[in-house]
């Protein structure tokens, strides 16, 4: 992911598994699988954590839909 994430910016997405995204100040997160393994988990953490403190930083508030 950039450091420089714009609207409707997709910050993850593994074909059948997880899709995140940000749209309109909400971010997105779709999980597509019952179960992820250890490395899906991992990825998730990193991309999101990336995220939050590029929001930290840009001092912006958001939304969070999860989708199971």
């Amino acid at each position: 992911m950039n450091n420089n994430f714009q609207e409707n910016d997709i910050l993850l997405l593994v074909k059948h598994k997880i899709y995140i995204h940000y749209i309109n100040n909400i971010l997105h997160i779709e999980l597509f699988e019952e179960m992820l393994n250890e490395d899906d988990n991992i990825i998730i953490h990193e991309i999101l954590d990336t995220f939050y403190n590029n929001c930290k930083k840009k001092n912006i508030f958001l939304y969070i839909l999860y989708y199971f």
